[in-house]
């Protein structure tokens, strides 16, 4: 008798056993803890393919913005600078820098509104080419004219760069992207250091070449090869990007916020922007 009772207690257990195998996985599903180690697993994914690009871009938009600071200085000794073999007067110069930001202001809305039309890969990768294409140019002006044309297209052509990192919604929440763009910020003080740099090593190769030209060249080249790299690596959105599983798409659109674009959202919604604008908190920021 024991022996029986001790072959249905061992059948029992093992019955149980086989079940609990089978549920297993849904048990782990529906443990909080398990979900929230798989999405940390998927974000360190996310962030490796997004953060890097988006931060040497970044760093290499402000290095291009302020390079005409230092191409006043370049072989000033020498007087091979650009104010002196462009004959510029101090006037001159003031708005050859200031107008670079007119048509970025006036841009950065249409830029970022063509964001959501296209795609992120698509629109930044159009800016970064374009924008180290007329860098370079700028080392062939030869007159007054010629450089405000030129800076007046880098700033057309960089316009919407900042605005456009609004893609990290697509894979981020608002507590997430704190960080994130405090990483990218950083890169602003950075590009000082780098872009300084730059310059006083670029100043040794005056020659056939002024060192203000060869610094508009060297430092318009990576903004190109950036941005063909950014249309091939550059994910665009969560339900669009094939290195992820299906699980792991899921993970990380069920983590977002609830108001978070998404791929089939609209690119304007007016009463979002009359509640925009009708928010006295908008204009303090402003």
């Amino acid at each position: 008798m024991p022996k029986i009772c001790l072959t249905s207690t061992s059948f029992t257990f093992f019955r149980f056993g086989v079940r609990f195998k089978r549920l297993a996985p849904n048990l782990k599903a529906l443990d909080p803890s398990h979900d929230d180690e798989a999405y940390h697993k998927v974000l360190r994914r996310v962030d490796m393919r997004i953060m890097p690009l988006v931060l040497i871009q970044y760093l290499f938009m402000r290095v291009d913005v302020t390079n005409i600071s230092n191409a006043a200085i370049i072989n000033l000794e020498q007087k091979t600078d650009i104010k002196t073999q462009l004959h510029l007067s101090a006037q001159q110069w003031v708005w050859a820098i200031a107008c670079f930001y007119y048509p970025y202001m006036f841009l950065e809305p249409i830029s970022t509104i063509l964001l959501k039309k296209t795609s992120a890969p698509v629109w930044l990768s159009r800016i970064m080419v374009t924008w180290g294409i007329v860098t370079c140019c700028i080392a062939a002006t030869t007159s007054y004219g010629g450089l405000v044309t030129t800076r007046v297209l880098v700033g057309a052509l960089e316009a919407g760069y900042f605005p456009c990192i609004y893609f990290w919604t697509f894979w981020y929440t608002p507590a997430e992207l704190a960080i994130r763009v405090a990483a990218l910020y950083s890169m602003s003080s950075l590009s000082g250091f780098i872009g300084g740099f730059l310059a006083y090593a670029i100043s040794y190769a005056n020659g056939a070449l002024s060192g203000w030209q060869w610094l508009f060249i060297l430092e318009g080249i990576p903004p190109i090869v950036i941005g063909i790299i950014t249309f091939f690596v550059l994910p665009s959105y969560p339900e669009k990007s094939n290195w992820l599983s299906e699980e792991e798409k899921d993970l990380i659109l069920r983590h977002l916020h609830k108001d978070a674009p998404t791929i089939h959202g609209k690119t304007f919604d007016w009463n979002a922007a009359r509640l925009l604008f009708t928010d006295p908190t908008f204009y303090s920021f402003t």
